[in-house]
């Protein structure tokens, strides 16, 4: 992937998948009900006359009955320990979650429960080295838990099967932590 510290990629698919149906699952279709695109950008407030522009690569409709989501969550973490982190879940609310990206300085391990069953367990460098085998680039001041990390989209945790769900983080001091959920869902779902 090229980088250029002036310009910043917002990909809504996912162009390394292993097939076309995966590149493009996610895309914005406007065949399924989407007539209008809002981006939110928070500028800092140390900005000196920023400028933004946005360019967009579009196609002609396609009936594609998913988008690619970001939902926002926040928590506070009240000293060093094991504590809860919470996403929706379950036929009602629950989705097809592709990352999980908690932006924390003290994040030393994760657990991901399903009905019971262990999903995903890993210390941060364990994670990240999983990461860098992938050829994805751990980014500091993240754990990133990618259940997509090979490129095979079919490897979504789907939450909506899940009837009970724990996800454990231990962190190594108190926090503020927001974290995001990436999903892979119906448009009028989350």
């Amino acid at each position: 992937m090229v980088t250029d510290p002036a310009l910043l990629t917002l990909d809504l698919t996912e162009i390394y998948s292993r097939d076309a149906t995966g590149q493009k699952i996610g895309a914005l279709s406007t065949a399924s009900g989407v007539s209008a695109v809002v981006l939110e950008v928070d500028i800092a407030a140390t900005a000196v006359a920023p400028t933004l522009a946005l360019f967009a690569i579009e196609s002609a409709p396609q009936a594609l009955s998913v988008v690619n989501k970001l939902i926002r969550y926040s928590t506070n973490i009240g000293a060093a320990g094991k504590f809860a982190l919470t996403i929706p879940f379950g036929v009602v609310g629950g989705s097809m979650l592709k990352r999980l990206w908690i932006k924390s300085a003290n994040l030393t391990a994760l657990e991901i429960k399903g009905n019971g069953l262990t999903i995903h367990d890993s210390t941060k460098a364990s994670n990240e080295f999983w990461q860098k085998e992938n050829r994805k680039t751990p980014q500091t001041g993240w754990y990133v838990v990618d259940f997509v990390v090979d490129n095979n989209q079919e490897d979504h945790l789907n939450t909506t099967a899940l009837a009970s769900m724990e996800i454990n983080g231990t962190f190594s001091a108190a926090e503020s932590v927001v974290y995001f959920g990436e999903y892979t869902d119906l448009l009028g779902n989350l």
